[in-house]
């Protein structure tokens, strides 16, 4: 009778800390997903060659220090998101072609 006792309130126990688990990671994979989308709605989103181009070609280069500066912190965020929560992995983006 106590081992299921113990038994029943350990699966509780667990079962209260996966819900209190998927709102944070929900909350890292949707910070994942916003500068993704960011950067498909920029006007240089063809490719990293295209952009460049387009920068040299304004004049505008000082911008991309800037931009390599939020890609730097969005990247160190996603390493850190990513290793503290192992399944964030494998959450697909809401479009397959942003995945």
């Amino acid at each position: 009778m106590i081992l299921t006792f113990t038994e029943a309130t350990l699966g509780l126990g667990l079962v209260a800390l996966l819900i209190a688990y998927l709102p944070t990671m929900y909350t890292s994979f949707s910070k994942r997903e916003t500068m993704v989308t960011m950067l498909e709605v920029a006007p240089f989103a063809a490719s990293a060659v295209t952009m460049i181009e387009r920068f040299t070609a304004f004049t505008i280069l000082e911008y991309l220090r800037d931009l390599w500066v939020a890609w730097e912190v969005w990247f160190t965020e996603l390493e850190e998101s990513h290793t503290t929560f192992i399944p964030l992995v494998f959450f697909r983006s809401s479009r397959a072609d942003l995945s």
